[in-house]
């Protein structure tokens, strides 16, 4: 039950850090290909510190 909760917490939030970057790209009117690298660069920053996250509440829930 928490682990499918966090899984669509984790889902929005990405959509959401995704579509505020496309929001400021669009603003910074880059090219499409220098837009995705930084795009995915970022998202994989977050992934890695989101998914640390995820390991350590499903730790502290199986604690429980």
């Amino acid at each position: 039950m928490v682990e499918m909760m966090a899984d669509m917490m984790v889902e929005t939030i990405e959509d959401m850090i995704i579509i505020k970057e496309m929001k400021e790209n669009r603003k910074k009117n880059l090219s499409p290909r220098s837009r995705s690298m930084m795009t995915m660069k970022k998202s994989h920053q977050k992934n890695l510190r989101w998914s640390q996250s995820l390991t350590t509440m499903k730790q502290k829930s199986m604690d429980i």
